[in-house]
């Protein structure tokens, strides 16, 4: 999987990218994790991007709305 990661001002997110093919949202932490987020629109993708607080909005919406895996 191949997807263009955009870095983002976050304390605990280094980049987010999108997968318009499998619908995941590639997270990229800090640490150095990387999480997809399943089956999501991409107006959500784009509502993650544009959040006030980027770590806020992935733990409050993402986290309890869509499965996710640890890659």
């Amino acid at each position: 999987m191949s997807v263009k990661m955009l870095e983002v001002e976050s304390s605990m997110i280094k980049a987010i990218g999108y997968d318009v093919a499998t619908k995941d949202v590639i997270v990229e932490f800090t640490g150095g994790s990387k999480y997809a987020y399943n089956d999501v629109p991409v107006e959500e993708y784009d509502k993650l991007l544009n959040a006030s607080s980027i770590g806020k909005h992935l733990n409050t919406d993402f986290k309890t709305t869509y499965s996710y895996n640890k890659l």
